[in-house]
């Protein structure tokens, strides 16, 4: 199972209901298509082409509990990085354990089918965690590559290995990600990779642009 999803935000939503949602879709047949509706969009009826419409704040608490994690885990100096990281993981929460999930923030896109590729790393690379298209922001890889950073812009992983307590590395710091995020769920992942010596590849002929 392959499963698309991307987030609307309160200043967004307006755009998912004309198109957003079918014009952000990688060029691939995914099993299923989800939209996250965050904690600050206005209404609650979506019609725009997703399988399953998500209201995040009605699953947040149940996905901190599985995940062994406080809203408080997401402060980070003076900084609280929750809004920016609940919507992912309340979907982690909500998909099956099997498969594939492709992720692509509510104002972002890549064009063409970068998903395939993406795929095909994390089947034949075990030690591969995350695949992503270049971006502007995040993106350290060496000249083949590789990195153990993180960016929500854009992102295609195993589900059952980011469907665990994965989140409570503290060290290292890495602050290369903002500091308003706080402890954000990029920031989270970045010290797995870290702490675990996994890895993201990163491909270079793809690219995530805002839009």
């Amino acid at each position: 199972m392959i499963i698309f999803a991307t987030k609307c935000w309160g200043k967004d939503y307006h755009k998912f209901l004309q198109q957003e949602f079918q014009n952000k879709k990688p060029s691939f047949n995914f099993d299923k298509n989800w939209l996250l509706i965050n904690n600050r969009v206005p209404i609650v009826k979506f019609n725009c082409g997703a399988d399953f419409y998500i209201k995040v704040d009605k699953y947040a608490n149940k996905a901190l509990k599985f995940f062994n994690l406080e809203k408080n885990s997401f402060r980070y100096n003076g900084y609280d990085g929750y809004v920016y990281s609940i919507a992912e993981l309340v979907l982690l929460y909500l998909v099956p354990s099997i498969g594939y999930l492709c992720y692509i923030q509510g104002d972002v896109q890549v064009r063409g089918d970068w998903i395939t590729p993406a795929i095909k790393i994390l089947e034949n690379e075990p030690n591969v965690s995350v695949v992503s298209p270049l971006s502007a922001v995040n993106t350290w890889h060496n000249k083949n590559g590789y990195d153990y950073f993180f960016s929500d812009q854009a992102f295609v992983i195993r589900i059952p290995e980011f469907k665990q307590q994965i989140y409570f590395y503290k060290e290292p710091i890495l602050d290369q990600y903002p500091f308003y995020a706080g402890n954000s769920f990029e920031r989270m992942i970045g010290r797995y990779l870290h702490n675990t010596k996994r890895k993201r590849k990163i491909l270079k002929e793809f690219y995530a642009y805002h839009s």
